[in-house]
């Protein structure tokens, strides 16, 4: 009779020791998978994003999920309007904001763990604004399972995140289209640190550009691709003979062009905001 209570008692507690979360493992015996990072700290540029990689010991067939927050310094967490797309705030993390399910919505950023997988990258973005005054900022992200956690990590894992304040020289641009029905495929290309972003009169007539202090750049304009030079229908590609722009430096130099403007770089060099 007393072994039998015995058993029965040591069932209870047995029954009573065993999660859910157990019960996905597979042959991993009894111990949850860990997540581990050896990244303890980032730098970013505004606009810039880079990630936190982690590994899994073990694979898991259940989706997991962690919770990223900013537990100190001088960043603010922002989003993106998905409306807009403006972007509000210093930095976002994870693939997503945090929602009702896994605490405070208002509070950090989720990323979810897909079943089976051996690895996991967690975004960080700085966010780019124009303000030339903020000055570089930091923040301490805390990373932590959340949910069910059927993945952990061994202990809280912090990441020190420093943001570099972008610092730039603003050139002006104006176009022009004696037609009044757009450039017709022609644009204006500036290209500087590897990164190119096109400006059209489609664009609007005026478009002031940021490029980076210190950085090399070159601007260049692009034919158009549509119009026709036959006789019965005279112009140039694009209709380039309607097409007028004026570049101005941060020093006030002027570039100006057209009709017809040339193909080609229009300026180049390192921007010191002359």
């Amino acid at each position: 009779m007393k072994l039998s209570v015995a058993l029965s008692v040591l069932g209870l507690v047995s029954t009573s020791c065993t999660n859910d979360d157990d019960h996905n493992l597979i042959n991993t015996g009894d111990q949850k998978p860990l997540a581990t990072t050896s990244v303890t700290s980032l730098t970013l540029k505004e606009g810039e994003t880079k990630v936190i990689p982690f590994t899994i010991s073990k694979p898991l067939t259940k989706v997991s999920y962690f919770h990223i927050s900013a537990v100190s310094g001088s960043a603010v967490a922002g989003k993106i309007d998905p409306e807009d797309e403006t972007e509000i705030g210093d930095f976002i993390a994870g693939e997503e904001d945090n929602n009702a399910d896994f605490g405070d919505p208002n509070d950090g950023y989720l990323v979810r763990v897909p079943g089976n997988a051996t690895s996991f990258d967690i975004p960080v973005t700085a966010l780019f604004d124009l303000d030339q005054e903020e000055g570089d900022k930091n923040v301490r992200l805390k990373i932590t399972a959340t949910g069910t956690r059927t993945i952990i990590t061994p202990g809280d894992v912090f990441v020190d995140v420093s943001i570099k304040d972008f610092n730039y020289c603003l050139w002006t641009l104006e176009m022009n289209d004696a037609y009044a029905d757009g450039w017709q495929g022609a644009y204006i290309t500036v290209d500087s640190d590897g990164i190119a972003v096109d400006y059209s009169l489609e664009d609007g007539a005026t478009e002031t550009i940021q490029v980076p202090v210190g950085s090399p750049f070159v601007i260049s304009y692009v034919s158009g691709t549509t119009g026709t030079t036959s006789p019965n229908q005279p112009g140039s590609p694009g209709w380039e003979e309607e097409v007028t722009y004026t570049l101005t430096s941060p020093g006030g130099t002027v570039y100006s062009d057209g009709p017809v403007p040339a193909v080609g770089v229009i300026v180049d060099g390192t921007d010191n905001c002359n």
